[in-house]
């Protein structure tokens, strides 16, 4: 499923759709500080964060979002950059 922040509050939606648990992995793509915790708060124990936003400044995260979930983050990038300019 895709949520849009914009639209959506994504960890009620998380929640609501796996009885409370959390998802199993959630993507941020947004290089907005809001995405990346709100991501973090959408997964289950255990979950995963995968970042692929590419961060032109220092990306604000707190690790103890993701440790008390014992939880796994991701980080990758690869042409990503060229996304926008196609989406124009």
């Amino acid at each position: 499923m895709i949520f849009d922040p914009r639209k959506d509050d994504v960890v009620k939606k998380a929640q609501d759709l796996t009885g409370g648990e959390g998802v199993d992995i959630m993507f941020d793509c947004a290089e907005v500080a809001m995405g990346l915790e709100t991501a973090c708060k959408a997964i289950k124990v255990k979950g995963t964060v995968v970042n692929a936003a590419i961060w032109e400044e220092t990306a604000p995260f707190q690790v103890g979002d993701l440790r008390t979930q014992t939880s796994l983050f991701k980080c990758v990038t690869s042409c990503l950059h060229s996304l926008d300019k196609s989406l124009e």
